[in-house]
């Protein structure tokens, strides 16, 4: 079987769950991928291993909104390549030299860790910058370590996020993707909008809490995410250049993101 699939962060991470579902349904199957983050499936048991290779090439086709609204992003491409989902959450292998690594690098900062991710390439998903840094200064007074990952990519204006929620840990741009995996497998918590990390969160443990606009949150989210969203009467899916943002994402408000931190914490202990 050879999956082919180049998109997204996201899209890619989710696909790690999709071998393990189509390894499962086929056990004796030889599994090729072919993405444009290859390193995601470094050490996946599910990926280079079997006795036969009887199915074809499968060519994905990346989710759109309005598009599938049944199950998440696994469950998505599961049923493309027509295989059972089970266990729709994404898998990430990372090496005990990976993780010792990222253990080294947050050693000197004890104690609780939430990791942040600020930006999202569509613009309209980007919550405003100022109330993330309300709610990592409140983080941090009540004892919280915070870490801002990501890199200084262009939103779909062109632009570069620049602003930074001066947290506690920068990473910003320093990290490759499974070196990010690592850092976030450390974390109790992510913080973010619905972009590629909150799924790089949920294929190494880490539950999150995730900032949607009025798309459809269930067809992004797992089991482990904590999701904040505003329902409107529009009742629009979201564009590149939708002029009624303001009536979702923006009236999302930092005491709604620290509520859902509250309920992460408490219902995914680490």
């Amino acid at each position: 079987m050879h999956i082919f699939l180049m998109s997204g962060l996201g899209d890619e991470v989710a696909l790690t769950g999709v071998v393990r579902e189509a390894k499962r349904t086929l056990p004796d199957e030889f599994i090729f991928v072919q993405c444009s983050r290859p390193e995601l499936f470094e050490g996946s048991p599910y990926v280079g291993f079997g006795k036969f290779q009887k199915k074809g090439t499968t060519q994905l086709t990346p989710w759109h909104s309005g598009k599938d609204f049944q199950g998440n992003l696994v469950r998505y491409y599961a049923r493309q390549l027509g295989v059972t989902c089970l266990d729709d959450t994404p898998e990430i292998f990372l090496t005990d030299e990976e993780k010792a690594k990222a253990k080294k690098r947050l050693a000197s900062f004890p104690g609780k860790k939430i990791a942040f991710d600020v930006f999202a390439t569509w613009t309209n998903r980007q919550w405003p910058i100022d109330r993330f840094i309300d709610v990592a200064r409140m983080l941090e007074k009540m004892g919280f370590m915070t870490i801002e990952l990501g890199k200084k990519v262009p939103d779909n204006d062109g632009l570069y996020a620049k602003k930074r929620i001066k947290a506690n840990l920068d990473l910003v741009d320093q990290l490759k993707v499974r070196e990010t995996a690592a850092i976030l497998s450390e974390c109790d918590l992510y913080v973010g909008n619905d972009s590629g990390l909150m799924h790089l969160a949920a294929a190494v443990g880490t539950p999150q809490v995730a900032i949607f606009t009025i798309s459809p949150w269930w067809a992004r989210t797992y089991w482990t995410t904590t999701p904040v969203f505003r329902n409107q009467p529009c009742r629009i899916e979201c564009t590149f250049s939708c002029v009624k943002k303001e009536r979702c994402i923006l009236e999302i408000t930092v005491e709604d993101v620290m509520a859902a931190i509250g309920n992460a914490l408490r219902r995914y202990p680490k």
